[in-house]
């Protein structure tokens, strides 16, 4: 049983980083930087494009959210533990396709805004 607590705690923790740190560097709390964020060169080259990026990013990272609640419920209903991950797992990946999609639109808002 612990160990579906720790999963569901990993698969909830892309969501909640994700998204807080989204938010931050749009609202210019989280200034450019090498370590949180999407750090791609097109947002990375200005200020501009940085806030640019990550506002065009909010509605797509947001997808993560309903990701991990669907996996958390899906594994919870599931009566063998050993199947339980399957959900999870799939949470995972989609969360990172997810992921990958932010950067490509805040990619183009970047280049918009007047990114590399």
């Amino acid at each position: 049983m612990t160990a579906m607590y720790l999963q569901f705690a990993a698969l909830w923790l892309v969501p909640m980083l994700s998204i807080t740190v989204i938010h931050c560097a749009a609202s210019g709390l989280l200034p450019r930087n090498q370590i949180a964020g999407i750090r791609i060169p097109s947002v990375m080259a200005s200020d501009t494009a940085w806030r640019a990026g990550h506002r065009a990013a909010i509605p797509v990272i947001w997808l993560t959210a309903p990701v991990a609640l669907a996996g958390t419920v899906v594994a919870a209903m599931i009566p063998n533990p050993g199947l339980a991950g399957l959900p999870v797992l799939a949470s995972c990946a989609l969360s990172i396709a997810i992921l990958i999609r932010s950067a490509v639109v805040a990619n183009r808002a970047a280049r918009r805004a007047g990114g590399a």
